[in-house]
């Protein structure tokens, strides 16, 4: 294995987990996976993976033919991200791109569609979040291999079957470890979310448990300057403010010199 082979490897393993990071951030695109069997999810899955299965072929080195193409696992995500409608539709886009595009041969369209729709029915049985990295690698390893077992059987030429296998063995590294890679920083990105969740509802429970016992007093200018010391102390905000309808009843924090509390 070449350097330049190492470096199209890392490349487009650095796309995937860019792609991955940004949609784990969107919690438009993370609210249609969770409910994909709307229109209105189905629309900005098909437009994502799409993107992504067709962009993935170019983020190889911009130097030679790229001996990596992973396109299969833009339309395996789809599938498993949003059920088989989406798997199918990516499937056809991405077919529809190699053909018109790329020339390519009749095989592997067919079966990129084929692959994007069964991939789908996994959404009836598992919930994305519910998958580990591990079985999307597994789902993804089967895939690539009936992959190539359908082209090679469907290929013509034996130098197309030994150029297909070449090509093949790369694509199936780097499409199993994307999937992996992928679902790996989604599921990252949801634990982080989770725990930061958790210390807030924490935050507010210590809040109100501290608070309160100055509240029952009643909610005047002193019980409004003892809540906000607390919030302040235990939040690390630069500023807390507490107001009634018409009027400052604490201030604790930056600017606490000109914002007065009555005022």
């Amino acid at each position: 294995m070449t350097v330049l082979i190492l470096l199209e490897i890392l490349s487009t393993l650095s796309f995937i987990a860019m792609t991955a990071y940004l949609i784990g951030r969107s919690r438009f695109i993370m609210r249609c996976v969770s409910d994909p069997f709307q229109l209105a999810s189905q629309f900005p899955l098909v437009v994502v993976f799409s993107f992504l299965a067709i962009t993935g072929s170019y983020s190889a080195l911009p130097w030679g033919e790229p001996l990596i193409l992973p396109r299969m696992l833009g339309v395996l995500l789809a599938g498993i991200a949003g059920g088989p409608i989406s798997g199918f539709s990516v499937g056809l886009i991405c077919g529809s791109y190699m053909e018109l595009v790329e020339n390519a041969e009749t095989a592997p369209i067919i079966y990129t569609v084929i692959a994007g729709t069964l991939a789908g029915m996994l959404r009836f049985r598992f919930n994305f979040f519910q998958l580990t990295p591990l079985t999307g690698a597994g789902v993804t390893l089967l895939a690539e291999l009936c992959q190539l077992c359908f082209i090679t059987l469907m290929s013509g030429p034996a130098h197309l079957i030994i150029f297909n296998l070449k090509v093949a063995v790369l694509t199936l590294i780097v499409n199993v470890l994307g999937v992996w890679l992928f679902l790996f920083i989604i599921n990252w990105i949801e634990a982080e979310q989770d725990i930061y969740g958790a210390r807030a509802a924490q935050l507010s429970l210590e809040i109100a448990s501290r608070t309160l016992p100055y509240l029952r007093l009643g909610f005047n200018r002193h019980s409004a300057t003892v809540a906000a010391r607390i919030i302040y102390e235990l939040t690390k905000v630069d500023t807390v403010s507490i107001t009634g309808r018409y009027k400052r009843l604490a201030f604790v924090g930056q600017g606490g010199d000109h914002h007065k509390a009555g005022e």
